[in-house]
């Protein structure tokens, strides 16, 4: 109805090939100079598009930032950060929290205004194997080719929870698909530091940043496993997918050390006698291992 009504209004319908196939499609089909990204069931507030657009062009930013606030049957939540210019080529200690702050909305496809000349410039694309952090390895792999980017800690988003059943039955099904998954949005994470000049302060923000994701990927999901031992297989797999390529860079071997001796925790622990013991066990490790880091 709204297409019939304004002509600037295309619309496009196909059978369900799911979000990073639509998302890839509308890319394509796009011609205007900015590009945003909206769910089906959530919506965008009144002046989202105007308030992005506004700071993008006014501090000459790749990529403008804006809050998500969460509808839910519970609580309402907001994923966001302080209002602040990011240099993309001289990272620093805001710029690392954007990335790994358990409440910034940096990792989300969300409450984003990207620019389509960089987005079909260098064939960014969403990838159509996988349905968990897709939108995490496409926002920071446009991130990588920015300059500059804007955040505003105004609402622009909001992200509807009402029903995650259907969502979570998927991903759960596909248990063995997100170990890959996770290590791949870390990564891409590392990807955006790894070659930067860090402070000993910095690195160490970074490294205790990876080791919070990975304790958090491997207890949520051995706590609920009835196979432990392939479980910590599958992430001895995954991290060796994520060294490959990385030799000789004393950086990139920095970051990611971290999490392999957690893995050799994880694996002299697999035949603890109880699941509970097995887990004590394993936060123990961990635990001493920020804490050597710390001293180091």
């Amino acid at each position: 109805q709204l297409a019939k009504e304004d002509a600037r209004i295309r619309y496009f319908a196909h059978p369900n090939h799911g979000v990073s196939y639509t998302r890839n499609r509308g890319i394509d089909l796009a011609g205007g100079e900015y590009l945003c990204f909206v769910d089906c069931d959530d919506t965008l507030e009144k002046n989202a598009i105007n308030t992005l657009v506004g700071i993008m062009e006014a501090e000459d930013a790749q990529l403008a930032v804006g809050t998500i606030e969460t509808v839910s049957k519970y609580s309402a939540i907001r994923f966001g950060f302080e209002p602040c210019v990011l240099n993309m080529e001289t990272p620093d200690e805001k710029f690392l929290k954007f990335i790994f702050e358990v409440r910034s909305s940096s990792g989300y496809m969300a409450a984003k205004l990207y620019q389509s000349r960089i987005i079909k410039e260098n064939n960014l694309r969403f990838n159509l194997e996988i349905c968990y952090n897709e939108d995490a390895l496409f926002t920071y792999s446009y991130l990588g080719h920015c300059r500059r980017c804007a955040v505003t800690n105004k609402v622009v988003y909001f992200y509807n929870r009402m029903n995650e059943n259907a969502l979570t039955g998927a991903i759960g099904a596909t248990k063995d698909k997100r170990y890959v998954w996770e290590t791949m949005k870390i990564r891409s994470q590392l990807d955006l530091f790894a070659r930067a000049e860090l402070s000993k302060d910095d690195l160490e923000y970074v490294q205790q940043s990876i080791l919070r994701q990975f304790k958090y990927m491997c207890l949520c999901y051995m706590r609920v496993s009835t196979e432990p031992e392939e479980d910590i297989t599958r992430m001895q797999v995954c991290y060796g997918e994520l060294l490959r390529g990385t030799e000789g860079n004393e950086q990139y071997e920095l970051l990611y050390m971290p999490a392999c001796e957690v893995l050799a925790c994880l694996a002299a622990e697999e035949n603890a006698r109880t699941k509970q013991t097995r887990f004590r066990r394993i936060l123990s490790a961990i635990k001493g291992k920020f804490q050597f880091w710390k001293r180091a």
